[in-house]
């Protein structure tokens, strides 16, 4: 460290420059950075379920529906209709559409001698009634079975890289045509176009609101405007490099993306706080260094313990890479890079400053009775722990062991629409779209063999009677719905071959051809290739929830297994079921990790094997209260909690490394165990508090978010540091005073 500290005092203007100018020059790709709401995009490109979709898609087009839902009291009055179709009409000529479906118009045009009555539309409208509850192709999918809801269904071309685009120009032409009937945006589609608005909104939040947060506490805690713009300047540099990576490296922005500039905030000025906190302890009235001294005695004191800090937080986050959620993956990296960054900064340009600034008045006091009401706070926890250290320990395991009850109730969800609260337009709409049509999510189930052939239409007629067994699904389309609708028009109730599948194929060929009398053949061609090769059955599931869909896709594989009929299984529903399965793999690998590399990096700190494991006991516990608190309250392990271990391991080590690192220095200065313990939690126990304390508060800002999964990240991350600040302050004391482990105690 003794070079070190010469290295910055020599050069230290050349490092002040460097750092600004390096900063300025990643803020014009960071003017590039682009959003990305698309869940595909989640999961790595050559996934299985992204594979089969694209297949599917090739075959069939699109699969992603966008719904414009009127709400009106009777959804077949004559001017809702015309309204209807004439927003119909109008998307269809958007760019980027496969295909739009509605309900034709069926008002009075065959009333051609005389104006009807009201009568006579009356009883028309009902006729219609019952016509449309007979249509499985219409009622439930088109026409909500309450009649008060009118869905134009809208599907996007295939792969569609303007689906942001699409989506606003739909929005925008439906309300170009005027109604009273009040419009409602449904579908992942428009779910997408709302994230992609929210993200930056969140981020523009998070930002400032973050940056006050942190400032007026550097202020509280340091009283000197340096405490405040020191950290401040490393965080601000740390976050343009971080973000301007992004385009860098030809990424976008997505949900859990908007974390990082909060984790850079959070995280990031822990090493500067700690270098002034030190720089302050030093400067007394009776310290002798001039303000170079000063600042080369903070790189000489706190030199390794802040690199071995920075170290284990920068293994702990760097562990999501185990992850396959491709922005979680993004996240380890940039956040990674971030905080090597503001490390690096930390060494070089904080004692840089210090050393060019004049030496400011001492902040603490020698007098016991004058500091301040934190050193006051640190003598008695300090006396608490030296007096009852077993009981500490007690106490905090029966606490763990009530806690891990919980854990078993921890479930996953990658649900879109729960991304909001209950209430909001995205969360309504999705009701509406699950209640009345359907649901939104689709599994698709893709039949080759010669569609015509009776055996074959059979075998999905069962399939879908089967799925339609399950509670979780609102409804199953398919060739075979068409057919058997043709055959209640072309036989009686009574007549043989009313509302079945026809023995010879001849007779579908026939049925076929009289649909194509009366409607467009084309209208078909999402559930049927045009050669008749390949058919589509769309099962779709009412509720977004992570068990509905697993149980829903778990039923699907039993029914096509083995079966060669059943080419292809994929859809939104797959993607969302693969999209939860790793988020809870990558929790777990990535748990492990984080605990493996933080526990080897403190042995080769400490040189001691017993290290890695004495480090660890508050990060376990910590781990056994967040997950215990996570299944008691019902937070599930989404794409943003998932990371929440990885972090919370990274970061919460920092405080466990400072206590020992300062108790083993005086425990060689010959002080007793207790004495040592003592000293420790009133010198260096001061910026463990200063740095958990700036870290939650940096965090706390997430709870701003309109994303109820970044809420949850941000109330959660608090809870976690907060018990790796307990550990540190007290498990730590009290089982080094127990137990005392020999690698500290060591002359």
């Amino acid at each position: 460290m003794v070079k070190l500290a010469e290295f910055v005092i020599k050069y230290r203007w050349g490092i002040i420059l460097s750092h600004i100018i390096l900063s300025l020059l990643f803020l014009f790709p960071l003017t590039r950075a682009e959003v990305d709401p698309d869940v595909q995009n989640m999961l790595p490109a050559d996934m299985k379920e992204r594979l089969d979709l694209q297949k599917i898609e090739a075959l069939f087009g699109g699969t992603e529906i966008a719904l414009v839902i009127m709400e009106a009291e009777d959804i077949l009055a004559e001017a809702t209709l015309d309204r209807a179709a004439k927003i119909a009409d109008a998307i269809r000529a958007v760019p980027g559409i496969d295909r739009v479906s509605t309900l034709p118009n069926i008002g009075g045009d065959d009333f051609a001698d005389e104006e009807p009555t009201p009568e006579q539309k009356k009883e028309k409208r009902e006729a219609a009634r019952e016509e449309i509850r007979k249509n499985d192709l219409i009622y439930g999918t088109i026409v909500s079975k309450d009649f008060r809801y009118l869905a134009i269904v809208v599907k996007l071309s295939a792969q569609s890289s303007e689906t942001l685009r699409i989506t606003g120009d739909i929005r925008r032409t439906a309300e170009e045509v005027p109604g009273t009937e009040r419009l409602v945006y449904g579908g992942l589609p428009f779910i997408k176009e709302r994230i992609s608005e929210d993200v930056p909104k969140d981020m523009f939040k998070f930002l400032p609101a973050g940056i006050l947060v942190m400032m007026l506490f550097l202020y509280i805690s340091f009283r000197q405007f340096r405490g405040i713009l020191l950290p401040f300047s490393i965080v601000a540099m740390s976050i343009v490099v971080s973000m301007g990576l992004i385009p860098l490296f030809g990424w976008k922005m997505q949900t859990v993306t908007m974390i990082l500039p909060v984790i850079m905030i959070a995280v990031a000025n822990n090493y500067a706080v700690h270098l002034v906190s030190r720089y302050q302890q030093d400067n007394r009235d009776d310290c002798a260094l001039d303000k170079v001294g000063l600042a080369k005695l903070g790189i000489l004191s706190l030199g390794a313990p802040v690199i071995a800090t920075g170290v284990t937080t920068i293994g702990g986050i760097m562990s999501i890479l185990t992850h396959r959620i491709v922005p979680a993956k993004q996240l380890g990296i940039l956040a990674g890079i971030g905080i090597t960054f503001a490390l690096a900064a930390s060494l070089l340009f904080i004692p840089a400053v210090l050393s060019l600034l004049r030496k400011p008045r001492p902040v603490i006091e020698v007098d016991y009775r004058k500091r301040h009401l934190l050193e006051r706070f640190m003598y008695g926890v300090a006396y608490l722990i030296s007096k009852n250290p077993k009981q500490v320990l007690v106490v905090t395991l029966l606490a763990a062991l009530v806690a891990a009850l919980f854990i078993p109730r921890l479930t996953g969800d990658s649900n879109l629409a729960r991304y909001y609260p209950a209430g909001s337009t995205v969360a309504r709409s999705s009701e509406i779209v699950n209640e009345q049509f359907g649901g939104g999510q689709i599994v698709n189930v893709v039949v080759e063999g010669d569609i015509k052939e009776p055996s074959i239409l059979r075998k999905v007629d069962t399939f879908e009677k089967e799925m339609e067994k399950l509670p979780e699904v609102g409804k199953s389309t398919s060739i075979v719905r068409l057919i058997k609708m043709i055959s209640r028009n072309l036989h009686k109730p009574s007549e043989p071959g009313y509302d079945a599948i026809p023995d010879s194929r001849g007779a579908v060929d026939f049925y076929l051809t009289e649909y194509a009398k009366m409607a467009d053949i084309q209208e078909i061609a999402h559930l049927v290739t045009a050669d008749f090769r390949h058919a589509q059955i769309m099962v779709q599931i009412n509720d977004e929830g992570s068990g509905t869909i697993k149980r829903v896709v778990a039923k699907v594989n039993e029914l096509t297994a083995g079966d060669p009929a059943f080419r292809i299984v994929g859809g939104s529903g797959y993607i969302f079921a693969a999209l939860i399965d790793e988020v809870s793999k990558g929790q777990v690998t990535s748990l492990i990790l984080s605990v493996i590399i933080v526990a080897i990096l403190v042995m080769l700190l400490f040189r001691s094997f017993m290290a890695g494991f004495v480090a660890s006991i508050p990060l376990a516990l910590a781990l056994v209260f967040l997950f215990g608190i996570m299944g008691g309250a019902g937070i599930p392990l989404d794409i943003a909690t998932a990371m929440l271990s990885s972090i919370m391991i990274g970061v919460g080590v920092d405080y466990t490394i400072h206590f020992l690192w300062r108790y083993r220095e005086e425990l060689r200065l010959g002080k007793s165990p207790e004495k040592a313990m003592r000293r420790t939690l009133r010198t260096t126990g001061r910026g463990i508090v200063f740095n958990a304390v700036s870290v939650m508060l940096g965090f706390s800002v997430l709870i701003l978010s309109v994303f109820m999964p970044i809420r949850f990240f941000g109330v959660l991350i608090v809870l976690a540091i907060s018990t790796c600040l307990l550990g540190a302050l007290f498990i730590m004391p009290a089982y080094c005073l127990v137990f005392r482990p020999k690698f500290l105690e060591k002359r």
